[in-house]
């Protein structure tokens, strides 16, 4: 894809964080199932430059709203169907 440059992989969250201050990507995408919640959190930490974007087959309000709080700038769900893919306030008014 034009414009679009992968500069890493990692399987876990240490190694995930190691990649982003090496490589400091503009955006790091995760699967908190594989690298875990926290990661979200060290990573906008320690490199607030790099935008989080969750991509999860966990759809639930809380699995949405914690990646969110962590940091998270967007929350993708595996497997849907591009008729559904909607945008969702996992706080349903509230924060």
């Amino acid at each position: 894809m034009d414009g679009i440059t992968v500069v890493g992989s990692a399987q876990t969250g240490p190694q995930a964080l190691s990649a982003v201050l090496r490589h400091r990507p503009d955006v790091l995408v995760l699967d908190p199932h594989d690298a875990g919640m926290n990661t979200i959190r060290d990573v906008v930490r320690a490199a607030p430059d790099t935008a989080v974007l969750v991509v999860s087959t966990l759809d639930d309000d809380t699995s949405i709203r914690t990646a969110v709080q962590a940091g998270a700038r967007g929350y993708l769900v595996k497997g849907t169907e591009k008729s559904e893919h909607r945008a969702r306030d996992p706080w349903h008014g509230r924060r």
